[in-house]
């Protein structure tokens, strides 16, 4: 099999052919507790690579990472006490700050690219920051876009584009209220739109809702991280079709595997217990560990997971080598 994708923007006419081998369909998980990122096969979700991303490599500007994600053909990765963005190459190099403190954000969690607008979970008030809401920015030159203030919006973590327009998860357990609310946005105008589904412990159980994926049957599957811990699927109308049970987890971030089985990011007993990545099967609901934190030295808490293609050396270094050559084919072509 090949993977075709465009060049670089130097060499925009040329694609690219790299083997199926030298290219990496991953999924990325931040490691809040030792602050790097992780990485896992889309496929079984087997480890890849424990320190992907390291602190280290930043000028140890992690503080507390919390959702990796890929926009364009770099991989941003937001951190909730830096209250900041930072951006890096596909292979994981560093090259600076997206976002931070002084574009009016304050203990921020999940964020989305969603037609060139970047949302970003903010929920404290300082550094002129709103509170709870939805800060929102254009995703190219990052000109402050207002924020979005969702009705009962009161601890925002995860933003997803889904069904045509943006969900943003939002839960109350951690200020009290119990209340958890999907909020669903217009990818247009980045406004309230309507709340694709609410919930209380004592009444359909959605308390705390944090990360979200897309299933391949067009569902969303929600992580809903306090009592009860379960994981809801719901429809694109908000009505929810099934609950899956994830006993004493409290879930950050999910995804669904090419197998079919569902990636789990959970924290159990702490980051030298069952803190780990897990493969739930849906139709059983047996929850299998993958990797738990007792079984590494360092300990673990993993967090929102997200999707990426990673190439491997060999394909960056072709991918590199091409677009040099049609560079250099198209400068001597202006000299003739």
């Amino acid at each position: 099999m090949l993977f075709r994708r465009p060049c670089a923007a130097a060499a925009a006419a040329v694609i690219c052919v790299v083997s199926a081998s030298a290219v990496q369909a991953d999924l990325l998980v931040p490691d809040s507790f030792r602050d790097r990122i992780m990485r896992f096969s889309s496929v079984d979700g087997s480890l890849i690579d424990m320190n992907f991303i390291t602190n280290a490599s930043t000028g140890n500007l992690f503080q507390l990472a919390i959702e990796a994600a890929p926009v364009g053909d770099q991989i941003w990765v937001s951190d909730q006490n830096a209250d900041s963005i930072f951006r890096f190459t596909n292979t994981g190099q560093f090259l600076g700050t997206v976002v931070g403190p002084s574009n009016g954000l304050d203990n921020i969690r999940g964020f989305a690219v969603v037609n060139n607008i970047l949302y970003v979970t903010n929920f404290f008030d300082g550094n002129g920051a709103p509170g709870p809401a939805i800060r929102r920015f254009n995703a190219t030159t990052f000109q402050d876009l207002g924020s979005a203030f969702p009705p009962g919006v009161t601890s925002p973590w995860d933003v997803i584009e889904y069904d045509n327009d943006v969900i943003v998860s939002d839960g109350g357990t951690i200020t009290g209220s119990n209340t958890g609310f999907l909020f669903r946005l217009d990818r247009t105008t980045g406004e309230y739109e309507s709340t694709f589904a609410s919930g209380q412990a004592s009444t359909n159980g959605l308390t705390l809702p944090k990360g979200m994926t897309t299933l391949d049957n067009g569902n969303l599957l929600v992580a809903n991280n306090s009592t009860p811990r379960n994981l809801y699927e719901y429809d694109a109308t908000g009505t929810r079709v099934a609950t899956y049970s994830m006993g004493d987890l409290s879930v950050n971030g999910v995804f669904e595997l090419d197998n079919g089985r569902i990636f789990v990011a959970a924290q159990g007993t702490g980051v030298s217990g069952t803190n780990g990545l897990y493969s739930l099967d849906r139709a059983t609901g047996e929850l299998t560990p993958i990797l738990l934190a007792s079984q590494t030295p360092d300990g673990f808490i993993p967090n929102f997971v997200n999707f990426a293609v990673v190439p491997e050396p060999a394909a960056a270094a072709s991918l590199l080598l091409a677009s040099l050559l049609a560079l250099s084919r198209r400068q001597r072509g202006a000299t003739r």
